[in-house]
């Protein structure tokens, strides 16, 4: 009978299909753009940095500023307009013969793509009741990941089918699509009155806020220094494991595409997992997914010499990846929608997706200097053990947190005698 109340809620699902469908998009976009900038623009690899840096500063700087547009303002209006945004910045990529140009582009649309994930996570947290937000949250990582399945896939089959040009247009009409969609979704239930004291607070005010709020639950404050630092280490191999292929003697070079697809679906498969369990320790959970992680990474500098099984094993080495950074990342992600009020969310998101964002930056920036500085082997094996040793960690102050709620259940008992 739950399940039967979960899935006949219009609303929740009428998001679930714009956020599917956009998300399919954001892929679509993405394998385009790097193919229009590496064959017809010819780009560098510099350039290709660029373009990829391009997208990605856009949401630190207006990561939270859209997190207090989320709570001002109502979000289905907020995601509309973004997907009308992605909408003509994707069909102006047609028109593009300089690099400049699509530099340009690409920060508009990361512009516009920040202002849709604080909307979208409060708008699921208003939608979902409290039994099935663990379950709402699951879903949409899934569909996150299988977009990252298969979104660069399609993108590959319509790129080889049809022009590049043909696939902006397609990806545009997909984006048009979820906007059509979001106007089925009803407006937010706890819009705010123009004067209550929220309105009166400046912009600035509302974004230290998010902040705040984290930093006053100590939970959610470790969760997020674990999901960045998580996230630092993983780009850091991520930008430099197409190097680490191509040291490989043998390796085909459609490895790096299985590499990428099967972390999505190791990731997918954790979304699957923890979506149908309740989840007892946050921190357990951290602990494990560091760990995984940080013995996959440092695995896998060693398994290029071992012929058809280690490659195979590299392969493998990358589902494990996905996976355990999905065991950080999704309970991370349902520790937020389950402990921040509905009014504080986009504040809270916002700033969030500032700090990952940062931290993917750096890890990709990082990653480059730590190569050319002790090359790419090493740098996978630091990465591992810094990785392993951030689990050990988290575990260890999730002992002692235990611990001390122990001691004090034992004193409030000896005080009651």
């Amino acid at each position: 009978m739950g399940q039967s109340l979960f899935w006949r809620n219009k609303g929740l699902m009428t998001l679930l299909a714009s956020q599917t469908i956009s998300s399919l998009g954001d892929w679509l976009h993405i394998l385009a753009v790097l193919t229009l900038a590496a064959f017809q623009l010819d780009a560098s690899s510099l350039d290709m940095s660029f373009l990829m840096m391009s997208f990605a500063l856009p949401v630190i700087v207006l990561g939270p500023v859209s997190g207090v547009l989320a709570d001002r303002f109502d979000r289905k209006m907020i995601m509309f307009l973004s997907e009308i945004g992605r909408t003509l910045t994707v069909i102006s990529c047609v028109y593009v013969s300089e690099l400049w140009q699509l530099y340009v582009l690409l920060s508009l649309q990361s512009c516009f793509s920040s202002l849709f994930s604080p909307s979208k996570n409060g708008k699921l947290k208003e939608l979902t009741s409290e039994a099935f937000l663990q379950q709402a949250v699951s879903i949409s990582s899934i569909i996150d990941n299988t977009a990252k399945i298969f979104g660069p896939a399609l993108g590959g089959i319509m790129v080889a089918a049809v022009s590049i040009h043909s696939v902006f247009f397609i990806n545009a009409g997909a984006f048009l699509l979820s906007a059509v969609i979001l106007f089925l979704l009803p407006r937010d239930a706890f819009q705010q009155t123009p004067n209550t004291p929220q309105d009166k607070t400046s912009a600035l005010a509302s974004i230290k806020e998010g902040f705040l709020f984290m930093k006053q639950t100590p939970l959610l404050l470790t969760g997020l220094f674990t999901a960045c630092f998580v996230l630092f280490i993983l780009q850091i191999g991520d930008s430099q494991a197409i190097i680490l292929i191509r040291s490989f003697p043998g390796a085909p070079p459609e490895l790096a595409g299985w590499c990428m697809a099967v972390s999505g679906a190791g990731m997918l498969l954790t979304a699957a997992i923890v979506g149908k369990r309740r989840i007892s320790s946050y921190l357990l959970y951290f602990t494990l997914g560091a760990c995984l992680l940080g013995i996959a990474t440092g695995c896998v500098p060693f398994l290029g010499g071992l012929g058809i099984v280690g490659t195979a094993l590299f392969i493998f080495a990358f589902f494990i990846m996905g996976a355990a950074f999905g065991l950080v990342h999704i309970p991370f992600q349902i520790l937020v929608q389950t402990s921040v009020p509905v009014d504080y969310s986009g504040r809270v998101f916002g700033a969030i997706q500032s700090m990952t964002t940062l931290a993917s930056i750096l890890g990709m920036a990082g990653g480059g200097v730590l190569a050319e500085l002790i090359g790419v082997s090493l740098a996978f094996l630091i990465c591992g053990c810094l990785l392993i040793a951030a689990g050990l960690t988290t575990l260890i102050g999730k002992k002692m947190a235990e611990s001390r709620r122990y001691f004090v259940t034992e004193s409030n008992k000896g005080a009651q005698r």
